[in-house]
């Protein structure tokens, strides 16, 4: 459940991001794991791990700094040197050749010029599950309490372990009894595995924040919160389970956080659920994969791509997700259109009485239709979401209104018509609307 893609909703419509934060949590902690067992074989395994790790994503590279860390603590001055000579010959092969290709931020001016922000968004990073402020950049503001105070536990807890084994490891004889093995290889384990993770937020935050602005709870970077509080109530468990009440106090707030985000969470994952199903209507109709992110454009990268998954893999988008299109020229009442010529930007609104407590399969689009070409194409529209406290009191999860606003520049040159199309049983009816407007291509980049 930890590396399900919701915790880093971009995957549910870009994979990348998915496939390589959550990917490189996972080989970071069996690394870790493999170590903390102490086994000559195991530690095979762990330069394995480690190099995968590393080749995963940029932030993998910080698993050979965790790994040398726990081999110092476990006093493993052996595996400590092969580790050294491994950490310098995949680096040299890491580097080689290597060409910066986009400037970053300079650390030190950002650590003498926001060291609040830093701070603060550091804080925000490994409380950032608990923030689902789809927000940024921006200001501090209160949305980020429960990530900046779940943060701090986090902190908290990685100083207290840090210390506890540091002691352990200058002063081993002063322990009042003999520590299990398990238990041992279990603090070895949360240790290496904070330092990876701590280590993570800091050079981020000193690497990207240059304002005095809020970033780190982007979602794409949820996942290595999700670790860190794991690890830190794995870290509380034992004394947990010793106070009965507190635990069932703890674990009852968990199931609510889950609730809490599932709440939140569900208006992106249906709508990226209604972006894949214009996508797939879009390609059957017209061989046109039309994605809306930040600017509205045509997107042939993605049919370059589909094209060769058709070559090489036999991969073909054949059914369209609709098994009937139910088509008129009738007006839909209270549609309305806003068009900026200047801007070239288009505003449109309904309503949407027909939706159901959580949309369920019944949804609105907005379809264009090329009079030039005549072809069609559907766009996702948005709802504006209830708050919790009102769909508690048994009110719809969304209001009873559609929107979507875009800028028509990068649309193929023509003549479009509007229309409102609504689906419901795997049918969608589509009314076109008694307004158009012309177009006149530009460049296909995004500014």
């Amino acid at each position: 459940m930890v590396f399900q893609p919701c915790y880093s909703y971009d995957g549910v419509l870009w994979p990348a991001a998915t496939l390589a934060y959550n990917s490189v949590s996972f080989f970071a902690l069996l690394t870790i794991h493999w170590l903390s067992s102490r086994h000559n074989f195991h530690f095979w395994l762990a330069l394995g791990a480690a190099a995968i790790c590393m080749y995963t994503f940029g932030n993998g590279v910080l698993v050979l700094v965790a790994g040398a860390g726990l081999l110092v603590i476990q006093k493993r001055w052996k595996e400590l040197l092969i580790w050294g000579i491994f950490t310098i010959s995949i680096l040299f092969v890491y580097f080689s050749d290597y060409q910066q290709y986009e400037n970053r931020n300079n650390p030190i001016h950002n650590l003498l010029n926001h060291p609040q922000y830093i701070f603060l968004n550091f804080l925000v990073f490994l409380g950032s599950a608990l923030n689902w402020d789809e927000e940024w950049l921006r200001p501090l503001n209160l949305n980020d309490s429960a990530s900046v105070l779940a943060g701090g536990l986090v902190l908290a807890t990685f100083f207290y372990l840090f210390f506890k084994t540091i002691k352990a490891w200058i002063q081993p004889n002063l322990g009042p009894q003999k520590i299990s093995k398990s238990e041992r290889r279990f603090t070895e384990f949360l240790f290496g595995s904070f330092i990876f993770f701590i280590l993570t937020g800091f050079l981020l935050c000193i690497s990207r924040v240059d304002k005095d602005q809020i970033f780190a709870h982007i979602n794409r970077y949820r996942i290595h919160s999700v670790v860190g509080l794991l690890l830190t109530y794995c870290m509380g468990l034992r004394y947990l389970q010793s106070k009965s009440l507190l635990y069932a106090l703890t674990l009852g707030s968990i199931l609510g956080i889950f609730m809490l985000s599932y709440f939140h969470f569900y208006n992106i994952f249906a709508q990226y659920k209604r972006e894949y199903i214009t996508a797939q209507y879009n390609w059957v109709t017209s061989n046109q994969w039309f994605i809306y992110r930040d600017t509205s454009y045509w997107e042939e990268s993605s049919k370059l791509i589909m094209d060769k998954a058709a070559k090489s893999i036999n991969f073909r988008i054949t059914d369209s997700p609709f098994s009937q299109v139910i088509v008129k020229e009738e007006a839909v009442s209270n549609f309305k259109i806003e068009q900026n010529k200047s801007k070239k930007m288009l505003k449109m609104m309904g309503s949407a009485p027909k939706l159901r407590p959580f949309g369920a399969s019944e949804d609105y689009y907005i379809a264009f239709k090329n009079l030039t070409t005549s072809t069609t194409f559907l766009v996702a529209t948005t709802y504006k979401r209830r708050s919790i406290r009102l769909v508690l009191m048994g009110e719809n999860y969304y209001y009873p209104q559609f929107r979507k606003e875009l800028t028509y520049r990068h649309f193929p040159t023509g003549t479009y018509q509007i229309g409102v199309a609504y689906s419901s049983n795997n049918t969608v009816e589509l009314k076109w609307q008694p307004f158009t407007f012309e177009v006149v291509q530009e460049s296909n980049h995004v500014y």
